[in-house]
């Protein structure tokens, strides 16, 4: 769970234990409003990704209980982050900046390794297809669009499935 703050709480069920971790910048006051985990299966180390009011991506090491890596993906609020279901490298995010970023935390670069935006869009919501190659994004006003990461210029289908309503 995240807060206003930019502070994490995480819970470790199995152990029955908790971890409260903190930015490694502090005084941010950077708000969380998003968090994602690889499958356990694809990460030999625990980890998790947050997304903050900034548009910050924030990498945590949960066996070190710390943040190993902060970058700049966003020009607003992160709004949502979803993992690859094949691998625990690649992140999906998008933002009320209308972008949506394919992002490699392996790679030492802040800049997604694939990106499109949607102009005067507010994307709310992201998540991977099991097939790991296309991915789904709402939008404040209703639509869902469909996306091949292996061609972002347009969507590969549009749909108003929600008109009027912001997709979670």
């Amino acid at each position: 769970l995240g807060d206003i703050t930019g502070n994490v709480k995480f819970f470790d069920i199995k152990h029955n234990r908790t971890a409260d971790l903190r930015p490694a910048a502090e005084g941010l006051g950077d708000g969380v409003l998003c968090i994602d985990q690889p499958s356990s299966h694809l990460s030999t180390t625990p980890r998790a990704v947050t997304g903050s009011l900034s548009g910050q991506l924030r990498l945590w090491d949960l066996a070190g209980m710390m943040e190993t890596r902060s970058q700049p993906v966003h020009k607003g609020p992160l709004t949502s982050l979803s993992f690859s279901p094949k691998n625990g490298r690649l992140v999906a995010s998008c933002g009320v900046d209308g972008r949506l970023c394919l992002n490699d935390i392996g790679l030492k670069t802040a800049e997604p390794s694939a990106s499109c935006s949607l102009p005067g869009q507010a994307l709310t919501a992201v998540s991977f297809h099991q097939n790991a190659i296309s991915c789904a994004v709402g939008t404040g006003d209703g639509w869902v669009h469909l996306y091949d990461w292996r061609s972002v210029r347009s969507p590969v289908c549009s749909v108003h499935a929600h008109p009027g309503c912001r997709v979670a």
